[in-house]
């Protein structure tokens, strides 16, 4: 059984960046792909049900089968570029690997990623939902009315990029830290981006317990993709701010579910 040193000097093995690229592609599949069969086979088997948000409908399976492949070969592709230019090394990021800081340090810091997601998502995500721009980039994602786990990744290359990957990064390129708080910040995102599409309320999801005032659970997200109007964030931060919300929550209100 290894001790912390032991494996301190295990890691000492490896580069820097083989690490970092170990760790992040780990994490990809196990939260994202993951999470994206468990939910997709939930809905396959057509079990837990009472938990579906909209109850009896699903997208075509050729929608789905669209999807997949589009998402399999273009992550197939851009992945790999992605993490190979996103190195520390080549982003000149000086990235910790050894002791972790203070548990309120990471806090702090976790909370401080997560917000600068929120904040850059929220503005990138609202500007493709503009008239001018949306049928060029976004109609491609909200082609599903009724989100399925594939749907959180299935987005035109631009999107991809320009939004939903740097709103991950942004946080890490600003205030760099611990390889270990990449790691849970990446699941975090993961995780989320994954039930919020699953089409599902689950009771023990960690975004539902969040509340309605902090994050709001699957929900808001998926009236989002039934309605295209509001709930531009992950978090209701700024839609709150900015009023963005004012719809969902008066059709929460007529369905007295607030």
């Amino acid at each position: 059984m290894y001790k912390y040193g032991d494996y301190a000097d295990y890691l000492k093995s490896f580069s820097d960046d083989q690490i970092f690229l170990f760790g992040t592609i780990l994490i990809y599949f196990m939260t994202l792909w993951g999470n994206i069969f468990i939910v997709m086979l939930i809905d396959y088997l057509n079990i837990l049900q009472k938990y579906k948000i909209q109850k009896d409908k699903k997208p075509e399976l050729s929608l789905i089968y669209e999807a997949l492949l589009n998402v399999i070969i273009g992550h197939s592709l851009f992945i790999p570029l992605l993490l190979y230019y996103y190195k520390p090394s080549h982003l000149n990021i000086t990235m910790k690997y050894e002791e972790l800081p203070p548990l309120i340090e990471c806090i702090l810091i976790l909370i401080l990623w997560q917000f600068l997601f929120d904040t850059y998502f929220y503005w990138t995500h609202r500007l493709l939902h503009h008239s001018l721009i949306y049928q060029y980039i976004h109609k491609q994602h909200h082609k599903f009315k009724v989100p399925v786990g594939i749907s959180a990744l299935y987005a035109h290359p631009i999107e991809d990029l320009l939004v939903n990957n740097i709103s991950i990064f942004i946080g890490p390129l600003l205030f760099p830290s611990h390889f270990y708080l990449w790691l849970i910040h990446l699941g975090l995102r993961f995780h989320e981006t994954v039930d919020v599409h699953s089409g599902y309320i689950f009771p023990w999801s960690p975004w539902k317990l969040l509340t309605i005032y902090i994050h709001g659970g699957a929900s808001r997200h998926d009236w989002h993709h039934s309605n295209q109007v509001g709930n531009y964030g992950g978090y209701i931060f700024w839609d709150w701010i900015c009023g963005t919300d004012k719809s969902y929550k008066k059709w929460l209100e007529k369905n007295k579910e607030l």
